[in-house]
C-alpha cells in the first residue's frame, strides 16, 4: 500500500473522529451567549483536527511514495512506548517516567550523541513542571509508588 493510500485513510478517519469530537460538544451545558463557556475550546481543536484532517486528505489524493517497514516498526513501536508511558505515570509518576519515556523515544528515532540524549528529557521535564505545577496550578501526577 503506498503512503498516499495511508493517508487518505487515515485522514477519513481523522476527519470522523473531529466530527464525532465537535458532536459531542453539544452536549456541554450553554453559558452566557457573550462567554466562550465549556464548549468552545473542544470545538475549536475539533475545527483544527478537521483542518488537518483535510490537508492530509489532500495531500494523500496528490500521491507519495512506498511505506518503508522500518517507518511502520517506528511507529508501532512508539505507540506501544507511549501506551507503556500512560499506564507506569500513576504509579511511578510524572517526574521519573517523563524523563525515562523521552529518552526511550530518542533512542529509537536513532539519536546517540549524549548531550541531547540527557538533555532534552531533563529540560523538557522541567519546564512541563514549571508550566502546568507552578504557573497554572495544575496538579502533575506524583505516583503511588514513591
Amino acid at each position: 500500500m503506498t503512503k498516499a493510500n495511508h493517508d487518505v485513510l487515515i485522514s477519513i478517519f481523522v476527519m470522523g473522529f473531529a466530527v464525532f469530537f465537535f458532536y459531542l460538544t453539544f452536549q456541554f451545558p450553554t453559558g452566557n451567549p457573550q462567554d466562550m463557556g465549556p464548549a468552545f475550546m473542544p470545538r475549536a481543536y475539533a475545527i483544527m483536527i478537521m483542518i488537518l484532517g483535510l490537508l492530509l486528505f489532500f495531500k494523500g489524493l496528490k500521491g507519495g511514495q512506498q511505506t518503508g517497514k522500518k517507518g511502520t516498526k517506528l511507529v508501532l513501536m512508539t505507540i506501544g512506548w507511549l501506551f507503556i508511558y500512560i499506564f507506569f505515570v500513576p504509579i511511578i509518576g510524572f517526574h521519573i517516567m517523563t524523563p525515562i519515556f523521552l529518552f526511550v523515544f530518542l533512542w529509537m528515532v536513532r539519536e546517540r550523541r549524549l548531550i541531547p540524549l540527557l538533555a532534552i528529557p531533563l529540560l523538557t521535564t522541567v519546564l512541563i513542571f514549571f508550566f502546568f505545577k507552578q504557573l497554572l496550578n495544575v496538579p502533575i501526577p506524583a505516583g503511588t509508588l514513591f
